[in-house]
């Protein structure tokens, strides 16, 4: 819908690379120009050059906090000053999916941003902590400007019975997310300590996957995970060495390390 809303022949769309690609694949349909910058060394957005980036062709920025595929995150005072320096005449999407997963303090929601810059949607989504990723039932947040041009695109009927049902219900669970949030970062915990018992390179996360370094094209990686029933991340091209691992629950984590020490055997073991 933002792409729909904001891109066009002769528009361009700023994205860090790499990110989710949905924004990027549809604005291939709108005729628009992806612009993708490179992340920093430390696998997070280079919102400075992002922004510099900028100028009076662009209609989208694209934000993804904490990105997927690499679970980092850009801190609430980065992202302010970030939305300062882009132009008023662009829309910056921030995608907060993987929201609820963080526990950093230095990172702030957008939403409480939208005040100080109209141009700011915020999107959100029930498919990570809440568990209804097969019903896709995901909103905006946005001034009323924004909010009635994206509407515009809209889909008729694009939620059904079903699932806004299954949201409601969601949100009325009190101390669900906490207790979700929990689970799965105690989780994560668990599987980056093994990975730092090996002596495995990984990117921390603040989010329900981690990204582990396996020295070496993952295409086969994948495959021979698939061979053990066991099925992970896809290949990100501008990142073909690193494997993508969602977090399950605790018991298929174990499998997945066993799998793991089987199918790349760690080069160094901590002492």
């Amino acid at each position: 819908m933002a792409d729909s809303a904001y891109l066009g022949p002769g528009r361009k769309v700023i994205a860090a690379e790499p990110t989710f690609e949905a924004v990027l694949a549809y604005a291939a349909v709108m005729h628009a120009e992806p612009v993708k910058v490179a992340q920093t060394a430390d696998f997070r957005h280079d919102l400075a050059k992002m922004a510099s980036a900028c100028d009076e062709r662009t209609g989208l920025v694209y934000v993804c906090n904490p990105n997927n595929p690499t679970g980092t995150i850009v801190s609430g005072d980065e992202l302010e000053a970030f939305l300062s320096r882009v132009p008023s005449t662009a829309t910056v999407l921030v995608d907060e999916a993987y929201h609820h997963f963080v526990e950093d303090g230095r990172y702030r929601t957008a939403v409480d941003m939208l005040p100080r810059h109209p141009n700011l949607v915020v999107a959100r989504t029930f498919s990570k902590i809440y568990g209804l990723a097969g019903m896709r039932l995901g909103y905006a947040v946005a001034s009323p400007a924004a909010a009635s041009a994206l509407n515009a695109f809209a889909s008729w009927d694009n939620v059904n019975a079903a699932v806004l049902s299954a949201g409601i219900a969601n949100l009325g669970e009190s101390g669900l997310v906490v207790q979700r949030r929990k689970a799965l970062n105690d989780t994560r915990r668990w599987l980056c300590a093994e990975l730092e018992r090996d002596g495995r390179r990984y990117i921390p996360s603040h989010a329900n996957f981690v990204m582990i370094d396996v020295h070496g094209d993952v295409a086969p990686v994948i495959r021979a995970f698939g061979e053990r029933n066991i099925e992970v991340g896809r290949r990100f091209p501008s990142m073909p060495n690193w494997l993508r691992i969602s977090i399950g629950r605790p018991e298929e984590m174990k499998a997945f390390v066993a799998g793991l020490r089987a199918i790349v055997p760690a080069k160094e073991k901590a002492a």
